[in-house]
């Protein structure tokens, strides 16, 4: 059951308009990653507004503000921005906060700027952000913005970086997932949610944007083979037409709590 309803919320794209903070600050070029670079310029293609406060969140939650020309006031004030897009604290707080990072990495999966293992490293794949966005969600839901002035300064005290741990990301091989000769086979996810969210970023990253260029159809979960592999298959309808069925092999993080 809790694998399907992982699975529900991904479903849900689109959010209603909404302002934020100019930045402020300033960083050098060369600190900025690819996505920071495109942001700052207005070139990043097909983002909305919304859109840019849900990445920017995400890189105040890691840590990386000043990539964005921010200050932390003002990065504070984009994962606030946030939470009310989340229609925190009406929602509960770990399904707001996954949908956050689930909207953004589909999305960033969606664009293809860069190969699937370097665009898993920005700010919305870091589990250290999502750490950070779940601590700081719960502090919201309890007491508001107070809350969060307070809670921010205990995450990000002086020589939080010495502290930050290793960055760490879930693993695909094999591909390219038309049967399950060539599954996707995906290692490293810390549980299921995050193993059924590769799923779909991979599914994002070859076919486009969900909802847009194609739906997800079945899912079916299949019994262990003679080599012990337990694989999830996906049928993907194609919005131009016609169907693409996705196999992987989801052994080694399935009924990972």
């Amino acid at each position: 059951m809790r694998r399907f309803v992982a699975i529900a919320f991904l479903a849900h794209l689109g959010w209603a308009q909404d302002t934020s903070p100019a930045p402020t600050g300033a960083s050098p070029p060369a600190a900025r990653s690819k996505l920071a670079q495109l942001m700052l310029t207005g070139r990043f293609p097909a983002a909305n507004r919304n859109m840019e406060v849900l990445l920017s969140a995400m890189y105040a939650a890691d840590g990386r503000w000043a990539e964005l020309e921010q200050s932390a006031d003002t990065a504070r004030a984009q994962v606030l921005a946030s939470f009310r897009l989340a229609d925190l604290p009406k929602q509960p707080v770990e399904n707001s906060v996954r949908r956050i990072w689930r909207e953004v990495q589909t999305f960033l999966m969606a664009q293809h700027n860069g190969t699937f293992e370097e665009i898993e490293k920005l700010p919305p794949f870091s589990r250290f952000a999502q750490a950070n966005l779940r601590r700081l969600a719960a502090v919201y839901a309890m007491s508001g913005e107070e809350g969060v002035a307070s809670e921010w300064p205990q995450i990000f005290k002086p020589g939080w970086e010495a502290n930050r741990p290793p960055a760490a990301v879930p693993i695909l091989t094999g591909g390219p997932g038309d049967s399950r000769e060539t599954a996707v086979r995906i290692t490293n996810a810390v549980d299921d949610a995050e193993g059924i969210l590769t799923e779909y970023n991979y599914v994002a990253y070859l076919l486009g944007r969900p909802n847009k260029e194609w739906r997800r159809g079945k899912q079916s979960l299949t019994h262990k083979d003679e080599k012990g592999r337990q694989f999830d298959v996906l049928e993907i309808d194609l919005t131009a037409g016609g169907q693409r069925t996705l196999y992987f092999d989801i052994t080694d993080f399935f009924g990972r709590q």
